[in-house]
């Protein structure tokens, strides 16, 4: 991922930081600080390749918005290609575990 790419996929957290903000009234304050010191495809790396289920994931999973999860955002965006396809399986593995019907992203879409 180039300088310019990272930056846009930063932001593009950054804005579903701001929704959970806004719709669930949850502040995901250690996701924002990660994006800041880390930038966005450090940050989602290792929020995905943590074993255990994260406090911010079980903030959304009560709110009913996985979709906002950093394992859907990346196997339902474009920002799928990204990533390889180990981390993508641990990311459909969370999710499968909450029963979130996740649908992969496909360039055809």
């Amino acid at each position: 991922m180039d300088r310019n790419t990272e930056d846009r996929f930063t932001a593009f957290l950054h804005g579903k930081a701001n929704e959970m903000k806004k719709e669930l009234k949850y502040t995901p304050r250690q996701f924002i600080a990660m994006l800041g010191s880390d930038g966005g495809l450090a940050t989602a790396q290792k929020l995905v390749r943590k074993e255990e289920l994260s406090y911010g994931i079980s903030e959304l999973y009560m709110g009913n918005r996985l979709d906002l999860s950093i394992e859907a955002l990346i196997l339902e965006t474009e920002w799928i290609s990204y990533f390889d396809e180990e981390l993508l399986a641990q990311a459909e593995k969370k999710l499968k575990k909450l029963n979130y019907p996740y649908t992969r992203y496909a360039e055809n879409d």
